[in-house]
C-alpha cells in the first residue's frame, strides 16, 4: 500500500471509532429537552396538546377574567407547550416571543388543554404555584387545581 491510501485507511478507521465511540452523546437521557431545562410535569395525562402559562408570583388569578387582565398587565411572564401526546416536558419561553425563560421564582403556573382553550368549562384551566430554578422545575399534576369558572 502507497503512504495515501495507508492514510485514507487510518483516517476512516478514525472517523468510524469517533461514531462508535459518541453513539450516545446527545440522547436525551434526562428528558430535559438536550439541557435546556424546562417545567416537567410529573403524571401529565396523555392525549391532547397543552400550553402553560407562567405569571409573577403573587398573581391572583379567580376568574378568566382576571387571566386576562394579569397578562395585559404585565404579570405574564412566559409560556410553554406539547404537542398531543408529545410528553411532559414545557420549554418556557418569555412573553410571546422565541426567547428562553430561564429565570428562577415561585411562580403561578396555568394549564390549558386543548380542550380549555376555547372556554370549555367542562375541563377547566388547572393552576397551581410552584418554584422554578434557572427556568426548571417539576411539579406533579395532582397540585394542579381548576380555575376560572
Amino acid at each position: 500500500m502507497t503512504k495515501s491510501v495507508k492514510f485514507r485507511f487510518f483516517a476512516a478507521i478514525v472517523a468510524i471509532a469517533a461514531l462508535v465511540v459518541c453513539q450516545g452523546c446527545n440522547k436525551d437521557k434526562d428528558n430535559d429537552q438536550n439541557g435546556v431545562g424546562g417545567l416537567t410535569i410529573v403524571g401529565l395525562p396523555s392525549g391532547p396538546a397543552y400550553d402553560i402559562e407562567l405569571f409573577e408570583s403573587g398573581t391572583t388569578l379567580n376568574t378568566e377574567i382576571d387571566r386576562l387582565l394579569a397578562m395585559t398587565g404585565g404579570k405574564f411572564l412566559a409560556r410553554g407547550g406539547v404537542p398531543a401526546k408529545g410528553g411532559n416536558v414545557f420549554i418556557l419561553y418569555k412573553g410571546l416571543t422565541t426567547v428562553k425563560w430561564n429565570d428562577s421564582g415561585a411562580n403561578l403556573i396555568i394549564l390549558l388543554s386543548e380542550s380549555t382553550l376555547e372556554m370549555d368549562f367542562v375541563n377547566p384551566r388547572k393552576a397551581t404555584i410552584t418554584t422554578i430554578t434557572k427556568g426548571k422545575g417539576e411539579i406533579n399534576y395532582s397540585a394542579f387545581t381548576p380555575f376560572g369558572q
